[in-house]
């Protein structure tokens, strides 16, 4: 599952690593991408995490891996606490939800009400790469205009649904239990969205998990560094215990 103000089209490097060994699934999250954005539903954590489940059905899908990243390892994980007899194995990249870690470059933004993953001009776009990424890609001129044209349109709609995810949001730290789920946890040493620290607060809530700090990758390590990013959760996997 995508981040916020993301989509499928995050997976697609990665998952070309995959796809000779697994069955891989990567959807637009409804309010994103090619999905539905309908002004008058909710996009909120439970909201979410209902429609997961009903995808996973539809698909007759009962037991999964499931990944995300930053939004979309929030609700992997909470989706995973809910439904734990469902989900394998759990692949989180730098998940949102740990609200005591140290405070980032983009939650300091947040503080003086600026929210730079709503994006509305070349400038901001940017400035958003360069929270993203270690070493920000080179877009061309054509796809930087159709990126800008895409985020404009939406920058309204994505204001409301920050909102309902983050705005009173059930942090990691206020789960009780924990979850014997084997679990990967990847995060990239120099993230300036979500500070690496994070990675404490996951650890004290999956009993069974692998952690890996990349050097030099951002926020987006299935972006970054594809092929290493597949390579770990391969050897992850095959792992018995």
């Amino acid at each position: 599952m995508h981040g916020f103000g993301a989509d499928k089209d995050h997976w697609s490097v990665v998952s070309r690593y995959l796809t000779s060994h697994f069955t891989v699934y990567a959807p637009d999250l409804p309010g994103f991408g090619d999905a539905d954005r309908k002004i008058e539903a909710s996009y909120g954590r439970e909201a979410q995490i209902a429609r997961l489940k009903m995808f996973l059905d539809c698909l007759n899908l009962s037991e999964i891996s499931l990944g995300g990243s930053s939004m979309g390892g929030y609700l992997a994980f909470m989706f995973a606490h809910r439904y734990p007899n469902i989900v394998d194995k759990l692949w989180l990249l730098a998940p949102a939800g740990a609200l005591s870690a140290e405070p980032s470059e983009f939650m300091l933004a947040l503080e003086e009400n600026s929210n730079p993953l709503i994006v509305e001009t070349e400038t901001q776009l940017k400035e958003l790469a360069r929270l993203c990424f270690f070493k920000p890609p080179s877009i061309p001129k054509n796809f930087k205009k159709v990126l800008l044209d895409r985020s404009s349109r939406v920058a309204d709609f994505n204001r409301k649904v920050f909102e309902e995810i983050f705005d009173s949001p059930l942090a990691v730290e206020d789960i009780n239990d924990t979850l014997q789920i084997k679990s990967l946890l990847v995060w990239g040493n120099s993230d300036k969205i979500l500070d690496c620290s994070g990675i404490k607060e996951f650890q004290q809530k999956l009993v069974r998990a692998q952690t890996i700090l990349m050097p030099d990758v951002g926020h987006l390590p299935m972006l970054e560094k594809p092929r290493t990013v597949a390579v770990d959760f391969l050897n992850f996997y095959a792992e018995e215990n």
